[in-house]
C-alpha cells in the first residue's frame, strides 16, 4: 500500500534520526549514561514521500513500564513548506491517556484523535514522525517498536477492482451485555479482541476498553483507533492505522491481516437501545438486558446525509467472496448485533462501500521482544472480609481478593469492570464467548457478591478488570 508506510525492525528504525536513544532488541530505547536510563530523549523518522494527501494517520506501537511514557508528533510537507509539529497525546497503560481533539477548522491542520486534517485545496506530500521517550525511573526506559503514517489519497487510485474468494477465521463477538459502566460504545474493544484472540491471545473487550481509553474522547465510540493499536502494540501485537479503498482491504485480506474497520452506524444495522432486563425470581441470577431485534438499514438517507455521518462505529472484516449471480458480498463480525452468533453477517458490497469510511485499523502478528510490560493478569483467590464476612440485609457478603495468601485488593479507580462466569456445559473457544453475569459490585477494594451467587455447591469465576486494564481472575466453589 504505498499510501501507508510502516517503520519497525532494527533495519527500518536505523534509518531514522537518534537523540539521546539507541537501538536494542528491534525497537528504539533511551540511552544510558553510567548505567541510568537518560530522563527523556527523541526518535526521528526521514520524511516520508506519499501520495497528495488530506488526511494523515498516525500510529504506534510501544513497550512502557510503570513510569514510562511515549508521545508521538507528526508534520507535513505543503507546498514545500513543513508544518508545525503537531501532537496525539501521551502514551502508557499506567496513565490517564488524553488524546488531542482539536476544534475544525477550514484554515488550519487539526487532530482528532489519530488522523490530522489538512485544510482543502492544500494537500500533503511528505509526512514526518518523532516520538519522545520518557522516563521517571532511570532504571526502566520504553521501548518504541513500530511507527506508522497513513495517508487518504486527494486522487483515487486507478487500479481495477479485482475480485478475491477469502474468509479469515476470526472469533465473533457481540458488545450487547459487556462493558457495563463503561461510558459509550465498546464496539473497538470488542472488534479488537477478536482479531487478537485470532492469534490466541484470549483478551476480554472489558481488558481492551480499559486499556484503550481515551479520557478527552467526545467521539460517539469513546475510543480513537490509534490508542487502540496502541493497546494492541502493548500487548505485544504490531497494529497500525491504514486508509485503504476495496483493492487494499484485498490486499489486506491476501496478506492474512486482521481488520478493524470505521464504519457510519445505522447502515449495516445497530439495535435499539436494549430494554431494561426484567426482575429474575428469587434465588436466580438476573438476565442481560433484553435486546429487540435489529431494524433495517437505513437505506432512506441520501447520498449527502451519508457522507454527513460520523464513522463513529467499529467492525471487522472478515473476508470477501463472490456468489453464483456475481453479488460481490463482504464479510464481517458486527459488534452490534444482538449475540456473538448473529455478529457474523455479510452485506453486499456496495452497501459496505456507503457505510465505510475508508479508515481502519490493521492487526498483525506479534512482535518476539514485545508485551513484556503490558497490564497483566493475576490468579487469585477468594476468602470472605476480614472482620466483614457478615452478610448484608439482602443477603450479600463481602470478599477479599487474595494472591499468595497475601490481600490483593481493586485499586480504587472512576472505571472497572467486575463481572463473572458460571460453569457451562458446552466448551468455548475463547473466554470471550462465555455468558458473563454483572450483578457483582466493588465496595472499598472488596467485591460485593449477591446471595444467590454464594450458596453451598455454587461455582464462578471472577473476572475484575481496573482502569489499567489488568485483571484479578478467581475461581471459587462456595
Amino acid at each position: 500500500m504505498e499510501n501507508t508506510r510502516v517503520i519497525r525492525g532494527t533495519e527500518e528504525l536505523a534509518r531514522g534520526e537518534l537523540d539521546n536513544v539507541t537501538l536494542d532488541e528491534g525497537g528504539v530505547v533511551l540511552d544510558q549514561a553510567d548505567g541510568d536510563h537518560l530522563a527523556y530523549g527523541c526518535y526521528t523518522t526521514p520524511a516520508l514521500r506519499l501520495p497528495a494527501f488530506d488526511r494523515l494517520l498516525v500510529s504506534w506501537n510501544a513497550d512502557t513500564p510503570p513510569g514510562t511514557t511515549v508521545e508521538v508528533q507528526a508534520r507535513v510537507l505543503q507546498s514545500g513548506r513543513w508544518s508545525s509539529w503537531r501532537g496525539f497525546g501521551r502514551w502508557s497503560p499506567w496513565m490517564n491517556r488524553w488524546g488531542v481533539w482539536q476544534q475544525p477548522t477550514e484554515e488550519e491542520i487539526f487532530v482528532r484523535g489519530g488522523t490530522m486534517v489538512l485544510p482543502a485545496g492544500a494537500p500533503g506530500s511528505c509526512a514526518q514522525l518523532r516520538a519522545y521517550l520518557y522516563t521517571e525511573d532511570d532504571k526502566q526506559t520504553p521501548t518504541l517498536r513500530l511507527l506508522a503514517a497513513s495517508v487518504r489519497p486527494v486522487k483515487a487510485d486507478g487500479r481495477e477492482n479485482r475480485p478475491l474468494n477469502r474468509e479469515l477465521r476470526i472469533p465473533a463477538y457481540s458488545m450487547q451485555d459487556r462493558g457495563v459502566g463503561l461510558p459509550g460504545s465498546i464496539a473497538g474493544p470488542t472488534a479488537l479482541a477478536s482479531l487478537m484472540n485470532r492469534w490466541g491471545q484470549d483478551v476480554l473487550p472489558e481488558e481492551l476498553a480499559h486499556l484503550s481509553r481515551d479520557c478527552d474522547c467526545d467521539s460517539p465510540s469513546g475510543y480513537n483507533l490509534a490508542f487502540l493499536g496502541a493497546a494492541a502494540g502493548s500487548m505485544g501485537f504490531s497494529a497500525w492505522q491504514a486508509w485503504l479503498d476495496m483493492n487494499g482491504l484485498r490486499d489486506a485480506l491476501r496478506n492474512e491481516n486482521g481488520i478493524l474497520a470505521a464504519v457510519r452506524p445505522g447502515l449495516l444495522y445497530t439495535p435499539p437501545e436494549p430494554e431494561p432486563a426484567p426482575e429474575a425470581p428469587e434465588g436466580e441470577t438476573p438476565a442481560g438486558p433484553a435486546v429487540p431485534e435489529p431494524p433495517a438499514p437505513r437505506e432512506e438517507l441520501t447520498p449527502e446525509e451519508i457522507a454527513a455521518l460520523p464513522a463513529s462505529h467499529r467492525v471487522v472484516v472478515r473476508g470477501t467472496t463472490t456468489d453464483a449471480g456475481g453479488q460481490v458480498w463482504v464479510m464481517l463480525n458486527d459488534p452490534a448485533a444482538p449475540d456473538d452468533e448473529a455478529a457474523r453477517i455479510r452485506v453486499p458490497v456496495e452497501r459496505f462501500a456507503q457505510a465505510w469510511e475508508g479508515r481502519c485499523l490493521i492487526v498483525d502478528h506479534k512482535f518476539r521482544h514485545g508485551g513484556k510490560h503490558g497490564p497483566q493478569r493475576l490468579g487469585c483467590q477468594l476468602v470472605p472480609a476480614e472482620g466483614r464476612a457478615e452478610p448484608a440485609e439482602d443477603g450479600s457478603t463481602l470478599w477479599q481478593l487474595v494472591q499468595g495468601g497475601k490481600p490483593c485488593p481493586m485499586p480504587a479507580a472512576d472505571q472497572h469492570s467486575v463481572m463473572y462466569t458460571r460453569p457451562e456445559d458446552l466448551p468455548r473457544a475463547t473466554t470471550a464467548h462465555k455468558r458473563f453475569y454483572h450483578d457483582a459490585v466493588l465496595e472499598d477494594g472488596l467485591v460485593r457478591l449477591p446471595a444467590h451467587v454464594t450458596e453451598k455447591g455454587s461455582r464462578i469465576t471472577l473476572y475484575c478488570v481496573d482502569g489499567h486494564g489488568c485483571m484479578r481472575v478467581a475461581d471459587h466453589l462456595f
